[in-house]
């Protein structure tokens, strides 16, 4: 056995074994796992694993942290367990109104992040540059970074 089975294998003994797994996903660095009774689950011996970071119980799932050789430890998890991997429509009957809106509006702006910060950093490289007086006012630097700078917002409804 290889160090992730061997992970996986005291992560399915301390959660109360493949009968109380319901379903298993991961992010980059937690096993979530729905477990049919969390009481089950032996999270100080979890925690106390030189392999797990820690556990956490959120959204109804317990999460053990592993860290980003996650994926290795739920490829041999699934081989223990024989679930299949939950799907988004599962988590989303699972979350309130106010939990699906927050995730709406995540989905929706957190795509234009990105071109946000590139032109709040260059509102800030040209605020920097005036007041140091290495540009002036009435300088062509001064009106192309002010005008990069503003795009972002007059053109924000198009980006969206």
């Amino acid at each position: 056995m290889n160090e992730n089975q061997k992970l996986a294998q005291f992560i399915l003994e301390n959660v109360g074994g493949k009968e109380n797994v319901e379903s298993a996903t991961h992010c980059m660095t937690r096993l979530r796992l729905k477990l049919k009774d969390t009481s089950k689950a032996n999270r100080t011996n979890l925690d106390n694993h030189p392999g797990i970071i820690s556990t956490q119980i959120a959204e109804g799932k317990l999460q053990v942290i592993i860290g980003t050789q996650v994926g290795d430890v739920y490829e041999e998890f699934i081989k223990f367990v024989h679930v299949v991997e939950e799907t988004p429509q599962e988590e989303t009957k699972d979350k309130n109104v106010l939990n699906r809106f927050a995730a709406l509006i995540t989905k929706i702006v957190v795509p234009s992040l990105g071109v946000l910060c590139a032109c709040g950093i260059i509102a800030g490289v040209n605020s920097i540059l005036l007041s140091t007086g290495v540009i002036t006012s009435g300088d062509g630097t001064n009106i192309l970074l002010s005008n990069l700078g503003n795009a972002c917002l007059t053109f924000f409804p198009v980006i969206l």
